[in-house]
């Protein structure tokens, strides 16, 4: 069991509460999104005055970089098939 993190949170506002949801190993990316799903109905839940903000969010970050990598593969398989189709073969010819 992971232990919880304790210290000082600061507002400019107002005091403060510090919540830090951190993803688990061998959890799916996916997870962080379901988390943010449910701030809506969480802020719901909260005492009038209350507000709920979510600051870093590394969700988003797994997300953006996991759809790079599947442009970058299809960009390789672009090349790929470009070069097949302006060598007329795979293989490499003989001198």
């Amino acid at each position: 069991m992971p232990e919880f993190r304790t210290g000082l949170a600061r507002s400019r506002v107002s005091k403060a509460v510090s919540l830090r949801v951190i993803r688990q190993p061998g959890a799916e990316p996916g997870d962080a999104r379901r988390v943010r799903e449910a701030l809506p109905e969480l802020r719901r839940t909260l005492p009038e005055g209350m507000a709920l903000t979510s600051f870093y969010d590394t969700g988003s970050l797994v997300e953006h970089a996991l759809a790079a990598s599947a442009s970058l593969m299809i960009g390789a398989l672009f090349v790929v098939l470009v070069l097949v189709a302006l060598l007329g073969s795979v293989r490499a010819p003989r001198s």
